[in-house]
């Protein structure tokens, strides 16, 4: 018998996921360079837009790739390190052709202008401060061109800069306005939309913004977005409409599609994807010699915008597809699934005295941790048993049965074992399932586990996890610390990491 060593870094090599996310990126010209291949192993999050791409690894640097057009067709693949980026935990970019935002998970926006290779000591990454100064960013769009520049905010205020002002500046609010939850501009005008499906606007030639309710008899909308220069909004009803701005109080006009179940766009093209039944897919170009066309169910959001643009309308992540059926009806995700109720199990893990069976080219194909340990150290051995150490047995199960099934197999409630597994999960480099684990959880904080989650959550790099934890104690206070009499009784419950924690985002978002 032998004990398992203990489990590689994340990132020591890439996880599953990521190798799925280098296939993923090969719909993107820039990536398709043998150059890129070594960063795309890696790569957690990706943006394109024409010839320029921008990748973060799972190591947390990131890297510019530019292929320069005026070059002949054979020219070289540009690729250097962005060293103000590296290790910032990048969540969104936003991007056009001179100009990108970097939405970071701590909630800092950084702006980057002439975002080219070699660019001088004045074109580089910048931290945006001016009104955002100890703010945290949830969100930020950007106007074609980069005009104007919006910023939302975790408190819900709404920030903005351009047309003369470079640094962020606070648009007023109306203490009567539900909570802001996403944005739009475009060079004349912006957007907010609430919680609510309420929609307010102002208009640029106004430098200090003062939203006006829009009145409409479509409300509540569900979504809105932004092309070259339109506007589009998307209503519970299922309905789309574009803005018309000509008039001096703007007005919503229909769309002639029905049942749109979602809308995406790019907002440097005149372009728009609607989705409707069946998960078909209608494309409509605006503009005097624009067009429709209809893509099947089978093209993918990202798969459509690279081959019309080479632009991707929002930052790129890993995905998990199931595979299509055979001819026999069944996957070969669901063949996999089969072999874990099945008797001819070649290795045994011992956890908590108890064994647990799985198959040796199962663990090899789905898991780079497991292909690792393999191939060396168990491959001259031959040994069938392997111990695992410091493991609760459900935890582990978890994380096999994830890897015969891609899904989870643990109640939504056992918020401990979830979180167990994401620790667990974040060990072996099994990126997919940590986000799964921490999605789940963020899902369902409550009173009974909001302390637990925001003290142990920096344990698994959970930062998301930590901040909605956070906010959900902020934001139920009056109820949560009915028991707690003293900082002293507070100590005890968060350890005094997590307190220290705990004051310096209250001095943030109370500044």
């Amino acid at each position: 018998m032998i004990s398992l060593p203990p489990p590689s870094s994340p990132a020591a090599s890439p996880s599953a996921s990521s190798l799925a996310m280098e296939t993923q990126l090969k719909i993107w010209n820039i990536f398709c360079d043998s150059t890129a291949e070594p960063i795309l192993r890696k790569a957690r999050l990706a943006h394109v837009h024409e010839n320029v791409g921008i990748i973060v690894t799972i190591d947390d640097d990131v890297f510019l790739l530019s292929r320069d057009t005026s070059d002949s067709e054979g020219s070289s693949l540009n690729v250097i390190k962005v060293p103000e980026l590296c290790g910032v935990r990048v969540k969104e970019f936003i991007m056009e052709t001179k100009y990108m935002c970097i939405v970071t998970k701590a909630g800092d926006l950084y702006s980057w202008s002439r975002y080219r290779i070699g660019g001088g000591p004045k074109d580089r990454p910048r931290l945006k401060l001016g009104s955002l100064h100890r703010r945290r960013v949830s969100m930020a769009v950007v106007s074609p061109g980069a005009k104007i520049g919006l910023a939302l905010t975790d408190d819900g205020q709404v920030h903005q800069w351009g047309c003369g002002k470079k640094d962020p500046f606070l648009i007023e609010k109306d203490p009567q306005r539900e909570r802001i939850t996403s944005l739009a501009c475009i060079d004349l005008i912006c957007l907010a939309l609430t919680k609510t499906g309420e929609i307010y606007y102002w208009k640029i030639e106004n430098p200090l913004g003062k939203p006006e309710k829009m009145e409409s008899d479509l409300t509540p909308f569900k979504k809105i977005t932004t092309s070259k220069s339109v506007i589009i909004g998307l209503t519970v009803q299922k309905t789309a409409h574009l803005l018309d701005i000509s008039a001096d109080t703007p007005v919503w006009s229909p769309v002639l599609i029905f049942g749109v179940g979602d809308i995406a766009s790019h907002f440097t093209e005149e372009f728009c994807l609607f989705e409707v039944a069946d998960k078909i897919r209608l494309g409509k170009m605006f503009g005097t010699n624009g067009w429709m066309c209809s893509f099947p169910s089978s093209t993918g959001v990202d798969e459509i915008f690279a081959k019309t643009f080479q632009k991707s309308h929002r930052s790129i992540k890993p995905r998990i597809e199931m595979v299509g059926p055979r001819e026999s009806g069944h996957s070969l995700c669901e063949d996999i699934a089969r072999l874990w109720d099945a008797n001819d199990a070649d290795v045994i893990f011992s956890v908590e005295c108890k064994d647990i069976g799985a198959h040796r080219v199962i663990l090899k194909c789905r898991s780079t941790h497991f292909a690792k340990m393999l191939e060396n150290e168990w491959k001259e051995k031959k040994e069938s048993r392997i111990v695992i150490p410091d493991t609760k047995y459900c935890v582990f199960e978890a994380l096999l049965y994830f890897i015969y099934h891609a899904k989870l197999n643990l109640p939504s409630d056992q918020y401990e074992n979830i979180f167990d597994l994401m620790k667990l999960a974040d060990c072996y480099c099994e990126l997919s399932l940590r986000q799964e684990c921490e999605a789940i959880l963020i899902q369902n904080i409550n009173a009974e586990n909001a302390f637990f989650l925001f003290q142990n959550a920096s344990q698994a790099s959970a930062d998301e996890l930590e901040d909605q934890a956070f906010k959900f104690i902020v934001d139920n206070r009056s109820t949560l610390l009915d028991n707690i009499s003293s900082s002293a009784d507070l100590e005890n419950m968060l350890g005094a990491q997590a307190l220290s924690k705990m004051v310096m985002g209250l001095l943030r978002r109370y500044r």
